[in-house]
């Protein structure tokens, strides 16, 4: 290490000792290594919200079943029971009125001469009674 000529020469080297400290190839690989842990979350959140949303619809879906059975067991969901069966099976259990002005059914055109004709006549009644008092 020392020299025998009086002078002081050193042999250690000024080098880094082969580190490389904010070389351009370890920020390469911490920027490669960090894009892919990035890309692995956003899958994994991607995966994890994809399944709770699954299994939420799952369980509103069996929570309506739930709710419909408890309803149809009720005295109104039994009679929304029987109304509906009448109504799919065609069956019209309400009064018909064929003909009837106050019904707004389908009238016939003598129907309706025929309903004005007795309008007409009570009216020439009403006034011949009146003119006779």
């Amino acid at each position: 290490m020392f020299s025998d000529d009086g002078g002081s020469s050193s042999s250690i080297s000024s080098g880094s000792g082969g580190a490389s400290l904010g070389g351009s190839s370890g920020s390469d690989s911490f920027t490669s290594a960090m894009s892919t842990a990035g890309r692995f979350a956003a899958d994994m959140g991607g995966n994890l919200a994809k399944r709770a949303g699954k299994i939420a619809k799952g369980k509103v879906a069996n929570m309506a079943d739930t709710a419909r059975e408890r309803i149809a067991q009720t005295t109104g969901g039994k009679i929304a029971s029987a109304i509906s069966s009448k109504s799919s099976a065609g069956i019209d259990t309400g009064p018909s009125f064929a003909g009837d002005s106050l019904s707004g059914g389908q009238q016939s055109a003598t129907a309706g001469t025929t309903t004005n004709d007795e309008v007409a006549a009570f009216v020439k009644r009403q006034r011949s009674t009146q003119d006779d008092a």
